[in-house]
């Protein structure tokens, strides 16, 4: 195990390795702002804007819609549902993406004690026109959510958080079904072009707040019981 020094230089920052503690001397541009790690030779540093992997993490939307998955999965546990991750990596998405024909999109969760709900949480800005607030959800991803939902015969929600820079604001769920996105298309739902992308203009007197949605759908089944 060796040492990884990150240095600032007029060209941004550089990392070099190491081997041994003797070797750092040689490095002239080291200087008391260097960053320096013990680790193996091939962990080595990156810089986030010029990584893959990882250049989504500079951009406050990406972390806010991280923020808000965290938040619901506790604000769902708090509200005593049945709630379960789903996996995104590519072996668990197969066994989707060999049975259908179209592009289709996995959702975050699934809320077991409301008729295996899929839920997609998302973190959007709320915008507002004439005292009316609304947001936009691009057609390519309700497109894919609703393959989903024909192909598995599950419902599928969106649930959605006011994003805040790269936060969302806690007491702002909302709710809408991919039912309901379609239903209203032609009434109160617009779609029209947003920069490169196409979205839906969905009014949020359209959606549910926090949890009621799946209230409603657990009253419905705990009626039926009684029946």
């Amino acid at each position: 195990m060796g040492y990884h020094v990150i240095i600032k230089s007029d060209n941004g920052l550089v990392s070099h390795y190491a081997e041994n503690y003797e070797d750092l001397a040689f490095f002239s541009d080291i200087s008391d702002d260097s960053i320096i790690y013990q680790g193996e030779e091939h962990w080595t540093p990156s810089v986030i804007g010029k990584d893959k992997q990882y250049s989504n993490l500079a951009k406050e939307e990406f972390r806010a819609g991280i923020k808000a998955e965290k938040l619901f999965l506790e604000q769902a546990i708090a509200n005593n549902l049945m709630i379960e991750k789903l996996s995104q990596d590519i072996d668990s998405f197969k066994a989707y993406t060999s049975g259908a024909n179209k592009l289709i999109k996995r959702g975050d969760y699934l809320i077991r004690n409301a008729r295996n709900l899929e839920i997609e949480v998302k973190c959007f800005t709320f915008y507002k026109i004439k005292n009316k607030e609304f947001i936009y959800f691009r057609h390519d991803q309700y497109k894919k959510h609703q393959n989903m939902q024909e192909f598995t015969g599950a419902p599928v929600v969106i649930a959605f958080y006011q994003r805040e820079n790269d936060s969302p604001v806690e007491e702002s769920l909302r709710m809408i079904s991919i039912d309901k996105i379609r239903e209203q298309n032609n009434k109160t739902i617009k779609y029209l072009p947003k920069g490169k992308d196409s979205c839906y203009m969905i009014p949020l007197d359209q959606c549910d707040e926090k949890f009621s949605y799946i209230e409603k759908i657990q009253n419905d089944i705990n009626s039926q019981k009684d029946n």
